[in-house]
């Protein structure tokens, strides 16, 4: 019985950026519920459309042992409105008819996107997210 065994040795080496930007817009309604003349809570539901502008880079490289190379590269761009809804509470306390302060939170669920170069592909998926306020008003 002979067997033949053949290994190599190969080294890649990759690299890959999703940057971007991302802006949001939120529509719905807004209500405010007054416990007394000073506390009061804020509530908005809604839908929040949230246009997007992503840029995919990558670059690899290979080099096997036997002296063969491998390079690949690629950029894309693109343009995609995302969207999903949001849910958003504010407790607010007021000191006077000028000073207060609040805290608030926010969540939202977002779509995603895919972006492909060939057989490369990348994805931004900003998901469940939620945020949170605090501060001083003044009223003039």
């Amino acid at each position: 019985l002979f067997r033949a065994r053949t290994t190599s040795s190969a080294t890649l080496t990759g690299y890959q950026k999703l940057s971007g930007q991302l802006f949001t817009l939120r529509l719905g309604p807004f209500a405010e519920w007054k416990f007394t003349d000073n506390l009061s809570l804020a509530g908005s539901v809604g839908l929040t459309l949230a246009p997007a502008t992503v840029d995919y880079d990558f670059s690899e490289s290979g080099s096997l042992s036997g002296g063969g190379t491998y390079a690949a590269s690629g950029h894309s761009s693109k343009t995609q409105l995302l969207y999903g809804p949001y849910v958003g509470a504010m407790l607010r306390y007021d000191f006077n008819n000028s000073w207060g302060v609040y805290v608030g939170a926010r969540f939202q669920n977002l779509t995603d996107l895919k972006q492909s170069i060939g057989s490369h592909t990348a994805r931004f998926d900003p998901g469940m997210t939620v945020d949170g306020t605090a501060g001083i008003s003044w009223k003039f």
